[in-house]
């Protein structure tokens, strides 16, 4: 369930990035993204990582640990969004139902690879760009990602 959410986002960005490519505009319109590809294509590539990092090895509870590690993450930052909204008078019960839930699934994970849901909770978060700083050497995809590529693009000319 966490993961098929993140792979929604790793295709809703790139389905955005191909409409972005595709898109032509009449004679009289200039399409000019100068940093939307890179914008767009970025998310799918660490994304990617993301996820095959989650689903790296034969170990169920490994892959179960590294995936409510993920939605730790966007937990801890749904509730600080929950708090900030509700300090600037802008309360979502929609947002908070979310977190709520996620909580909920967070802790029934935690609780089915042998931890303690309430302590997993207090525990602090992993190091979301740990994920890619320390790509093992056998996944040519986290290389890709750990080299930099989607970061800055760098246009070359090709031919003479």
């Amino acid at each position: 369930m966490i993961i098929a959410g993140r792979i929604g986002s790793v295709a809703d960005h790139l389905s955005a990035s191909a409409e972005l490519a595709d898109s032509q505009g009449d004679e009289t319109e200039s399409l000019l993204h100068l940093a939307a590809d890179s914008t767009l294509f970025r998310p799918v590539v660490e994304g990617r990582v993301e996820n095959i990092w989650v689903l790296d090895g034969s170990d169920p509870a490994q892959r179960i640990s590294r995936a409510v590690d993920i939605a730790k993450i966007e937990y801890v930052q749904g509730l600080k969004l929950v708090r900030n909204l509700a300090k600037a008078g802008l309360g979502d019960d929609k947002t908070a139902q979310a977190m709520a839930a996620l909580k909920l699934i967070i802790q029934a994970s935690a609780q089915a690879i042998g931890l303690d849901p309430d302590e997993y909770l207090e525990e602090r978060t992993i190091d979301p760009s740990a994920i890619t700083k320390k790509p093992p050497i056998e996944s040519p995809a986290i290389l890709c990602a750990h080299s930099g590529f989607g970061r800055s693009p760098q246009r070359t000319r090709t031919g003479s």
